[in-house]
C-alpha cells in the first residue's frame, strides 16, 4: 500500500466480502509472505515458505487466505462499516474501528452487526510500499458470541452484571475492615 489510511477501507472489504480470486490477490499485494494473523477463534503462526508434498511451497499468508475464503463460505454475505483508520507513524500500526454484518449460511434469518478494532502491524519495504506483517481482530466477549449463539449475548451481559454486583457488595462490606487495617499497619490505599 501506497497510503495505508486511504487504502486499507477498500481491502478490508475485498478481504472479506470479495471473490475467492479477488482474496488471493489483495492478500499477495499487500501481506507479507510471512504475516500472522490473530483472531479470537483462530491464529496464523508467522512462517516462511514451507515445501508440503503434492502443493509445493506454503506460507503463512497462503494459510490465512485459506481463513479468509473459509470465512467467507461460513457468511457469504459480510457487510463491512469502516468507521475510521489511525495510523501510528512511530509503531507503524494501522487502527481500523469498524463493524461487520456477519450471517451464517446454516441460520438464514439470522445476522449479527459486531463491532471491532483491527490493529494491522506495518512493514515498509525498499519500494516504499507498506505490507502487513500482522492481523490481530479483537472483539468485546459479548459481540463476539452474537456471531455463533443467537441471543448468547444476554447471557453473557448478564453474567457481567453480576460480577459488577459482586464487586460493589465486596467493596462496601469490607470497606470498614480495610480501613481498620489500614490504620493499624499504616498502609493507604486512598
Amino acid at each position: 500500500m501506497e497510503h495505508p489510511v486511504k487504502e486499507t477501507p477498500q481491502l478490508i472489504r475485498t478481504l472479506c466480502s470479495g471473490t475467492p480470486a479477488q482474496q488471493l490477490a489483495a492478500l499477495d499485494a499487500n501481506f507479507t509472505h510471512d504475516a500472522s494473523f490473530r483472531h479470537t477463534i483462530c491464529r496464523v503462526p508467522s512462517f516462511g515458505d514451507v515445501n508440503v508434498p503434492l502443493m509445493g511451497a506454503v506460507n503463512s499468508r497462503w494459510v490465512i487466505g485459506c481463513v479468509y475464503r473459509w470465512y467467507k463460505v461460513l457468511s457469504p454475505r459480510i457487510e463491512v462499516d469502516v468507521e475510521s483508520v489511525v495510523l501510528d507513524q512511530k509503531s507503524q500500526r494501522l487502527y481500523v474501528s469498524m463493524a461487520q454484518t456477519f450471517s451464517l449460511f446454516i441460520i438464514p434469518f439470522y445476522s449479527a452487526k459486531v463491532p471491532l478494532i483491527t490493529v494491522l502491524r506495518l512493514v515498509k519495504e525498499e519500494n516504499d510500499r507498506f505490507y502487513i506483517s500482522a492481523q490481530e481482530d479483537y472483539y468485546e466477549p459479548e459481540d463476539f458470541v452474537k456471531f455463533f449463539l443467537p441471543g448468547a449475548h444476554w447471557l453473557l451481559q448478564i453474567f457481567q452484571w453480576f460480577t459488577v454486583a459482586i464487586c460493589v457488595l465486596c467493596a462496601l462490606l469490607l470497606a470498614p475492615p480495610l480501613k481498620m487495617a489500614q490504620k493499624i499497619v499504616g498502609f493507604k490505599m486512598d
